[in-house]
């Protein structure tokens, strides 16, 4: 099973990407929510039409494991959050991408 790392922005705190993920093209939406200290994902489609939205990025958690197959359109891999330093944290304001990295495990 092949693996793919996100890229992420650290320099703003809500923003979109298009990344392709087994060969579709999709909308990827950040946010970091200061109330809660925690980023959230939203997934579109191509044209950024929302699919899944407010994800909660947390690390070793198969993030959409739970709605493949009850909702049409997105990706069939999994989405997973790796703490490269080992310490078992959450992606801070400022870590996304750095130390705690977003990955994506294609479909078999």
């Amino acid at each position: 099973m092949a693996y793919l790392e996100i890229p992420v922005r650290t320099d703003i705190y809500s923003y979109t990407e298009k990344v392709t993920l087994d060969g579709v093209v999709y909308t990827l939406g950040f946010h970091y929510n200061s109330r809660k200290e925690c980023w959230v994902m939203d997934i579109g489609d191509s044209a950024g039409v929302v699919l899944l939205a407010g994800i909660p990025l947390l690390i070793n958690y198969p993030l959409t494991r739970r709605f493949i197959g009850s909702i049409d359109g997105i990706p069939p891999g999994q989405f997973m959050m790796i703490d490269e330093t080992d310490q078992e944290r959450n992606a801070g304001r400022d870590n996304l991408g750095i130390d705690i990295k977003l990955i994506y495990l294609e479909a078999e």
